[in-house]
């Protein structure tokens, strides 16, 4: 192997939105590379660079709040597991929010009615009981997956080997925030948040209605197009004239990715 460090990535680390995008990625580097052989970067998401061996499983700490909530007697048996398994979600998006919930039930009441604007009555007043009671409880249960791998993230950070480069359309949550801080104290971060791509559609600043910026995008290298739709219906009927299109010419593999299950049934039902 040549000893021309341009031919030998592996000490950088890239973060995708998606493995998926991997194998492309690779190619574009390969050729852009001008090298016979190329030592790859270390491609992962935020989920698989993390991921730690201890955790309390969604399953087991469903388990657990459906006896806590079996012995309060707050709800019907039957719906006990329905309650538990959205109270786990919950709590899994407060610890990846970085959510704490003050210690004494008084204060969180106080939170809440400024946070809403409004007196609390007595269902905000029991919700606010179950979730912070049952909040206390999980945690007494040990850190589960969200919480493992905000520890391990950490952990990389503060071990970074190398550069690391980070392809992230979507708002970071604070443990990724940390992260890249983290990281970027040691060695170099370059965090591609905005792609060039999507600027004429997404641009910083003041901007126009995102349908007036679809219909006035600039057309793209790649075969990609943009159609503003008006409402629900419309794209929905705009994704059916294109699936029919392509069937048409003979393609046989067509995915569609929806932004909501709403979408995704009308479009099935129209189809």
């Amino acid at each position: 192997m040549s000893e021309n460090t341009g031919s030998d990535l592996s000490r950088v680390t890239v973060l995708l939105p998606d493995l998926h995008a991997a194998s492309g990625l690779s190619r574009e580097l390969k050729e852009a590379s001008g090298h016979p052989f190329l030592l790859l970067p270390g491609m992962h998401t935020f989920d698989s660079l993390a991921n730690p061996d201890e955790f309390l499983p969604s399953s087991l700490a469903a388990t657990r709040v459906h006896l806590a909530l079996k012995e309060r007697k707050w709800f019907r048996e039957e719906d006990l597991w329905r309650i538990s398994r959205e109270l786990v979600a919950l709590f899994e998006e407060m610890t990846r929010w970085k959510v704490r919930l003050p210690e004494d039930l008084a204060d969180f009441y106080s939170e809440l009615e400024r946070a809403y604007k409004a007196k609390a009555g007595d269902a905000m007043m029991f919700e606010a009981h179950l979730v912070h009671e049952l909040w206390h409880v999980m945690e007494s249960e040990g850190p589960g997956r969200i919480a493992a791998s905000r520890m391990e993230l950490s952990r990389i950070a503060r071990n970074a080997p190398g550069p690391l480069y980070v392809l992230a359309p979507d708002p970071l949550n604070p443990a990724e925030t940390e992260f890249l801080e983290s990281w970027s104290d040691r060695v170099m971060v370059l965090h591609e948040c905005h792609p060039p791509f999507l600027e004429s559609v997404w641009p910083e600043g003041e901007a126009p209605d995102l349908k007036t910026r679809a219909e006035s995008a600039p057309p793209f290298e790649a075969n990609f197009s943009l159609f503003g739709a008006n409402g629900l219906e419309e794209a929905a009927e705009r994704a059916e004239i294109a699936v029919r299109g392509w069937l048409e010419e003979g393609r046989k593999s067509i995915a569609i990715v929806a932004f909501d299950r709403l979408a995704a049934r009308r479009v099935k039902a129209l189809l």
